[in-house]
């Protein structure tokens, strides 16, 4: 059941278009953003897909991406992964702690800040297991709302 993490140095706002109109929301110019979904990467430029992962669809993956972050070279990530049932999750370069019913799953990096923006994108498969997930995302001090997912076939 692991992951591969797919490090996507080209992560930018790009990784989300979407042909949705988006929906004004008042939030304090320059206040840290985070975008979170499930993209399909079958096409040069991403598409988000919402948050319903296919393991049966090769170009699917679960991306975030933080915005308006205040510049450091590295920031801390912290990405606590709740899954359904017991798990496995792998990260190259990453620390990760689960817990004892291996559900709950921490994992630590330090990542380069680009351009203000920090992001990862995740890949699942036959081996993980099917239902409903919990992410919480913390950059360096900056805690993000829970976010949610479903892994399907």
């Amino acid at each position: 059941m692991k992951k591969s993490l797919v490090a996507l140095a080209f992560l930018s706002a790009s990784v989300f278009a979407s042909s949705e109109p988006q929906v004004s929301q008042t939030i304090p110019q320059n206040a840290p953003v985070l975008r979170f979904g499930v993209v399909d990467t079958s096409n040069k430029i991403a598409q988000e897909v919402g948050l319903t992962y296919s393991i049966a669809n090769k170009h699917h993956e679960l991306c975030w991406t933080a915005f308006n972050l205040p510049f450091q070279m590295q920031n801390k990530v912290v990405e606590v992964f709740i899954s359904p049932k017991a798990a496995q999750f792998t990260s190259a370069g990453a620390t990760v702690a689960y817990s004892k019913d291996k559900k709950t799953h921490t994992i630590t990096t330090m990542m380069p800040n680009r351009q203000e923006t920090v992001g990862k994108c995740w890949r699942f498969d036959k081996n993980d297991p099917l239902g409903k997930y919990k992410v919480d995302i913390r950059v360096d001090d900056i805690i993000f709302p829970t976010q949610t997912f479903e892994l399907v076939k």
